[in-house]
């Protein structure tokens, strides 16, 4: 079941990045791959922590993780 939702929403997101990564250097696929994973992360992250957040607040995490550069942000020693 993961996988095929893996699948689908790698496909959508491709579809809606189209070109625009490639300016990035980053092959399109691999970007749309990279988001569809971190949305299924992020979900299974909620269900199996069951918190009481709603879905426009992690609509709002996902968004802010997968914004460039916000996750290197975070991951880099100040």
């Amino acid at each position: 079941m993961r996988r095929h939702l893996e699948q689908v929403l790698t496909d959508l997101y491709e579809a809606r990045l189209g070109a625009a990564s490639a300016d990035s250097g980053v092959p399109t696929r691999a970007a749309a791959t990279f988001l569809a994973n971190g949305l299924l992360g992020i979900l299974a992250w909620w269900l199996d922590a069951d918190l009481p957040v709603d879905a426009e607040e992690l609509d709002a995490h996902f968004r802010t993780l997968s914004a460039a550069g916000k996750l290197t942000a975070l991951l880099v020693k100040r």
